[in-house]
C-alpha cells in the first residue's frame, strides 16, 4: 500500500506530479490517510493548526492564490508548520505544469522528507531523506489514476557481467600461437651470451659474452676513430 510508505514516519510529504492527476489530489490524499486511520484537515491556505492533525494543501494552488511575496512566504510557513508539535505530518501536491515559477520545486523537495514523484500513469519514485542526509529511492508500479492507492515495488533488472572463457591461440584478431616450426627454431636459437649459474648463488647468474668473426671492436686509445666527421 502506498500509505504505508507516507503517512507516519515523515513530517513533510511533497507530492511532485509529473503526470497531471492534480484534480483528484484530494480523492488520493484522502484516501490515503483514511487507510492508515490519521486525523486530518484540508487547507486552501496556511493557517495555524490549533489541533493535532495532520494537514494537506495543494501548493501549486497556493502559488496562484498568493500574491506578495508568495515564495518567501510558502517557505517561511513550511518551516513553521514543520516545527509545530500540533502537525502529525504535512502533505503538499504540487503540479508541474501549473507552476508559474520552477525554482519553487527545488526549493520544496529541499526541504522535504518525503519526495512522492509521479513520473507517468503507471510509474512512481519515492525519496526518502534520513536525518544523517543520506537518501534512499525506490520505483514503484501505481494506478492513482483508476483512485487505486495499492503500489508495487518495481524492482531493478540485476545486470551480471559475463566472463568468457578464451583460448588466446585462437583469437581471429592477432595471431598470438605459433607453429611447430617457429617453436622449433625458438628451441634452437644460440643467443650470443648464456648465463652460468653460480655454485652458491640462487638467484643471480653470470653473463659470459661470446664474440663473433665479424664483432668490430673499438681501440682503447681511440675508440671513435671510425666515426666519419
Amino acid at each position: 500500500m502506498l500509505s504505508s510508505n507516507v503517512i507516519g514516519n515523515y513530517k513533510f510529504v511533497l507530492f511532485v506530479d509529473n503526470y497531471g492527476i492534480e484534480p483528484n489530489w484530494k480523492i488520493i490524499l484522502k484516501k490515503l490517510l483514511e487507510e492508515q486511520n490519521q486525523i486530518y484537515k484540508f487547507y486552501d491556505e496556511f493557517e495555524d493548526c490549533l489541533e493535532k492533525s495532520s494537514i494537506i494543501i495543494s501548493l501549486s494552488e497556493l502559488e496562484l492564490k498568493s500574491t506578495d511575496n508568495v515564495y518567501e512566504n510558502i517557505f517561511r510557513k513550511i518551516q513553521e508548520l514543520k516545527s509545530s508539535d500540533n502537525v502529525l505530518q504535512i502533505f503538499g501536491w504540487i503540479c508541474i505544469k501549473n507552476v508559474q515559477n520552477k525554482i519553487l520545486v527545488p526549493f520544496l523537495e529541499h526541504m522535504s522528507n518525503l519526495i512522492v514523484t509521479i513520473n507517468d500513469s503507471e510509474h512512481m519514485t519515492i525519496v526518502s531523506k534520513n536525518k544523517s542526509g543520506s537518501m534512499k529511492s525506490k520505483d514503484f508500479i501505481h494506478e492513482l489514476s483508476l483512485g487505486k492507492t495499492s503500489v508495487q515495488e518495481s524492482k531493478k533488472e540485476n545486470i551480471q557481467s559475463i566472463v568468457l572463457e578464451m583460448n588466446v591461440n585462437n583469437l581471429g584478431t592477432f595471431k598470438i600461437g605459433q607453429k611447430a616450426d617457429e617453436l622449433a627454431a625458438k628451441r634452437n636459437l644460440k643467443l650470443p651470451f648464456e648465463i652460468i649459474d653460480l655454485p652458491n648463488k640462487t638467484s643471480e647468474g653470470k653473463i659470459i659474452y661470446t664474440p663473433d668473426s665479424t664483432d668490430d671492436f673499438d681501440e682503447e686509445d681511440d675508440p671513435d676513430n671510425d666515426l666519419q666527421f
